[in-house]
């Protein structure tokens, strides 16, 4: 059977292989900007003489993989939409929803012990606002060939 577009709907292994390939690809990034977060981490650390930045160290990792392994799930599960722009864009925005909240939402409990925070509710807002701009952003980064495969699989067509 297929689509009103005469495409055959993706097959549940097909499916099953788009998810683990989504998650394969969200941790291999977890691992790339939990890097740069060592780095950073480490630089602050010397520059600051104190191990509070250190302590964060495995907060800061186990959010990176932990949200690489959802969103790379969340990317592999919707991947079909990214057939069409407006799929394109709107898993960019539930991708970009996901880490920047969910970044609001872990490290808060930081946020929260500097004088005057901002509320959870107000940051969550801006995230969502930078996430509204930043997607197609990201849709264009990722159709002008700067990640390569991104879209592409055995039952795709361009």
């Amino acid at each position: 059977m297929s689509d009103v577009q005469g495409r055959v709907p993706r097959s549940p292994a097909e499916r099953a292989v788009d998810i683990r390939r989504g998650i394969r690809t969200g941790l291999r990034l977890a691992v790339g900007l939990g890097g740069i977060a060592t780095v950073i981490i480490v630089i602050n650390a010397l520059q600051v003489r104190t191990l509070t930045a250190v302590l964060i160290w495995p907060l800061v990792m186990v959010f990176y993989l932990v949200f690489g392994f959802l969103g790379g799930a969340l990317f592999g599960l919707l991947r079909p939409l990214g057939r069409h722009y407006l799929g394109r864009l709107l898993i960019a925005y539930l991708l970009l929803e996901l880490v920047y909240g969910g970044g609001e939402v872990a490290f808060y409990p930081l946020i929260k012990q500097r004088p005057n925070p901002p509320s959870l509710e107000a940051l969550l807002i801006l995230a969502s606002l930078m996430c509204v701009i930043l997607a197609p952003f990201y849709v264009f980064i990722a159709k002008s060939g700067a990640l390569p495969g991104l879209w592409e699989s055995s039952g795709d067509q361009q």
